[in-house]
């Protein structure tokens, strides 16, 4: 028995991953840990006791009542607790942590074990990233685009934009000097279009030449004509004997009625009829409540153009 007691022991010493012992309480009071679980959060015992209470929850990022939901339907049916969860260390890091605890409900206490996956979060991240941005350009890819504006669009209600641009000449650039160089004007465009970003602004390259901008501001029409005087003075570009400029079409909505496809349809609307006026000028076009309105049209002077030779 001594032996046995001896063994449990040393593996709770020496265990690489956090062990602990709770209290099955809205805190997860800590009533032992190993050291690995303090070198894994960076608090001593003492610190955890004098600033935390021993409360294991005052260290978790995420919601606390959707973890404590898991931890009693998993009692409930007799499960072992598995899952995954952040907390904040003491140099303020977010940390990944897989969390599997066993319930012993003669005691009502939990035996957690606790490894840090943080690594593999990261390399989660960074594949999503690979897989959301456009190689040529690193703005977002069409598909990555469209899901950050459903997911911003659930959290907000403003006034929104979304600016569709089309290279004017581009398919002579490749046409006439090869692909290779018209990756290079397709990167400097996307380097150009970098400028314009701010916090909630979304700009991508939804394939082709076809760029994209979205964003949401209450002083959104304030907004539109800034970056359309932006793009004026940037987004000129000289290749040899081929002037690359841009059209725009430009849908407002200012009842935050619409999704990113009717967004789309209705600046492609805009951006045709440009198009097929002459380019090199853009039109905007806005959602009213019943109807579709038709608001304004620029066109804009291709004496005013900067000239950016590349």
């Amino acid at each position: 028995m001594n032996m046995t007691l001896t063994m449990h022991k040393y593996f709770f010493e020496h265990s690489a991953c956090g062990l602990l012992i709770c209290k099955n309480d809205q805190f997860s009071t800590i009533l032992e840990a190993n050291d690995a679980f303090y070198r894994l959060i960076g608090y001593t015992k003492d610190e955890m006791r004098s600033l935390f209470y021993n409360r294991f929850s005052l260290l978790v990022v995420d919601d606390i009542n959707t973890m404590l939901q898991k931890v009693r339907a998993s009692i409930q049916g007799n499960q072992v607790i598995d899952y995954e969860f952040r907390i904040r260390n003491k140099q303020g890091e977010i940390m990944w942590i897989h969390d599997t605890a066993t319930y012993d409900s003669y005691q009502n206490i939990f035996y957690v074990v606790l490894m840090d996956v943080s690594y593999r979060a990261q390399e989660l991240d960074a594949i999503r990233y690979e897989a959301s941005i456009d190689q040529i350009t690193q703005l977002l890819n069409r598909q990555a685009f469209e899901q950050e504006i459903s997911a911003i669009r659930m959290h907000q209600k403003q006034k929104q934009a979304l600016l569709l641009i089309d290279l004017d000449n581009f398919k002579a650039v490749n046409d006439t000097y090869g692909h290779q160089r018209g990756d290079t004007v397709l990167k400097e465009v996307g380097r150009r279009l970098q400028r314009f970003q701010r916090e909630g602004m979304f700009i991508g390259r939804l394939g082709g030449d076809e760029f994209v901008i979205y964003f949401q501001s209450e002083d959104a029409l304030a907004e539109i004509s800034y970056i359309m005087h932006q793009v004026q003075i940037e987004l000129i570009i000289q290749v040899n004997e081929v002037l690359v400029s841009c059209s725009c079409g430009v849908a407002y909505d200012c009842h935050s009625i619409a999704d990113f496809a009717q967004l789309y349809t209705l600046a492609d609307k805009a951006l045709y009829n440009v198009k097929e006026g002459g380019k090199n000028h853009y039109k905007m076009m806005c959602f009213a409540k019943k109807h579709v309105l038709q608001t304004k049209g620029d066109n804009y002077g291709k004496n005013s153009w900067i000239c950016n030779c590349i």
